[in-house]
């Protein structure tokens, strides 16, 4: 009905996300190409007008697989000046170079307490609330009682624990605690048709936001793609090197255990400003990853004329060499 209603049939589609979407753009785009093999299996042939002309996907800072994502927290913080090669030292002695299992612990996978305390050391400037973990370059909110940043920490910590997670919460300077305030107020909720709350969160919401953290690894998705199991997709996986909570280091490992051929090798791209916007590789199968610099988890927040750069050369099928100067 959505389709017809709105005569998209035929139409390229694109599903697109950031952070937790790392999980939910591939998963909608399997259940999608799923869809679509489901229609063409019929006997009468199916309902081509049922078909969704899925085209490609776009990821940016992806939670894609736990261990690659989170065993790079902690060289992410050695690399930042965050903590000290001695402490990066002592992490790598005490965790033999297995950090996720003690960064973002899982039910499954034990953590040492030799390791956790090393880990819980090389990460403590990173998450005290001092800095933003999603942008460490990024200003904090200096108002008393209202720091974004440690309201951030203290849910991360609470809900890493318990195997679960929050939305990600990334804004700018002090825009959570200005947020907070006008949504609480009862006109405005009333105003949104919005369930009464006495005091309005973005995480949480009195519990009823929270979501089991998934630990399913995306890999074996791309690795199927890849592999030919599908209609050819054109992938963007791009990174904003600022952010420390999932960070490029993670991407950039588990893109190379996928064993892409490279198309063309890692080099600078400019925005339409003729600055250097970051640094992009093209592999074969249509799958480019692209990092934007100076910016945090939330690309498009801290750098939005390069990310509209970006995202309209991919959307355009063209390189981001291409980027009209």
């Amino acid at each position: 009905a959505f389709l017809r209603g709105y005569g998209l049939f035929g139409r390229k589609l694109f599903v697109a996300g950031e952070s937790y979407g790392g999980h939910f753009v591939p998963n909608t785009v399997e259940a999608i190409l799923q869809h679509n093999h489901a229609e063409e299996s019929k006997k009468d042939g199916g309902d081509s007008d049922l078909q969704i002309n899925i085209a490609g996907l776009m990821v940016g800072n992806p939670y894609t697989d736990w261990e690659h994502d989170f065993n790079a927290n902690v060289p992410y913080a050695r690399y930042h000046a965050l903590c000290s090669s001695q402490e990066f030292a002592e992490a790598e002695r005490a965790c033999g170079n297995h950090f996720a299992r003690c960064f973002w612990q899982r039910p499954d996978v034990a953590c040492p307490f030799a390791c956790a305390k090393a880990v819980s050391k090389a990460t403590e400037n990173a998450l005290s609330g001092c800095i933003d973990m999603y942008d460490i370059y990024a200003d904090v909110c200096p108002l008393s009682g209202q720091s974004r940043i440690a309201t951030q920490t203290f849910l991360l910590e609470q809900y890493r624990r318990r195997g679960m997670s929050p939305v990600s919460p990334i804004f700018p300077t002090c825009v959570q605690a200005f947020t907070e305030t006008y949504l609480s107020r009862p006109e405005v909720q009333l105003a949104i048709y919005a369930t009464p709350v006495k005091r309005w969160r973005e995480c949480g919401l009195s519990g009823d936001g929270e979501y089991d953290f998934n630990f399913q690894s995306m890999l074996p998705t791309y690795r199927r793609w890849l592999g030919g199991d599908a209609p050819q997709l054109r992938v963007l996986v791009y990174s904003g090197d600022a952010d420390f909570i999932l960070n490029f280091l993670g991407t950039q490992s588990w893109i190379e255990s996928l064993q892409l051929r490279v198309r063309k090798h890692f080099r600078k791209w400019l925005g339409s400003d003729k600055q250097v916007a970051g640094y992009v590789t093209e592999y074969e199968q249509g799958f480019t990853y692209a990092t934007v610099k100076g910016a945090g988890h939330m690309v498009p927040t801290d750098r939005p004329r390069h990310a509209l750069d970006m995202v309209a050369a991919f959307l355009a099928g063209t390189s981001l060499d291409e980027v009209t100067q």
